[in-house]
């Protein structure tokens, strides 16, 4: 094979691995869940990189404007479970340091889902989900309806994750 040939081939390799996949789910979404979805894709990419310092990760979640966007009401968070203790621990979230080593897993939704453990459930059926549910907005303080994308992510010691980013309805 000649070297321009070769050199055409890798370019072209180069730019298609280079090039954002986007699906035809991506066409259907909204701009506001498309943001949700790119967050997302992002704080996992980061997590999985720095997941050996979990002080930093949350510090950079509070912070960092590639993980939010607060004209939208977008933050991450990020929840370590294990069904056979019955956790769902906030690991990281955008918002509400004061979730931060809690259990969530018996939490219920102002309309009595058992919200974490639901996801946990469904994120072990599928590494990545849309999940719509009703929550405190926590700025506004009302129940309003929020629709996350989730995906499943492996932390630090082989701790099973989810890491989301919802938006308000």
């Amino acid at each position: 094979m000649s070297k321009q040939i070769m050199s055409c081939l890798i370019l072209v390799c180069s730019l298609c691995s280079a090039t954002p996949s986007f699906s035809a789910e991506d066409a259907t979404l909204s701009p506001l869940a498309q943001q949700a979805k790119s967050i997302v894709k992002a704080a996992h990419a980061y997590v999985l990189e720095h997941s050996d310092d979990m002080d930093a990760v949350q510090k950079v979640l509070l912070t960092d404007p590639r993980f939010r966007d607060d004209g939208n009401g977008l933050y991450v968070f990020l929840y370590c479970y294990n069904f056979e203790k019955q956790e769902a621990i906030c690991c990281g979230h955008g918002t509400r340091k004061e979730f931060l080593g809690k259990n969530m897993w018996n939490l219920k939704t102002p309309n009595g889902r058992m919200l974490f453990r639901e996801t946990s459930e469904k994120i072990e059926e599928n590494p990545k989900i849309w999940i719509e549910y009703e929550w405190l907005h926590p700025m506004r303080k009302i129940i309003q309806t929020k629709k996350s994308y989730i995906m499943r992510i492996v932390v630090k010691k082989e701790q099973k994750a989810f890491i989301g980013c919802g938006f308000w309805k």
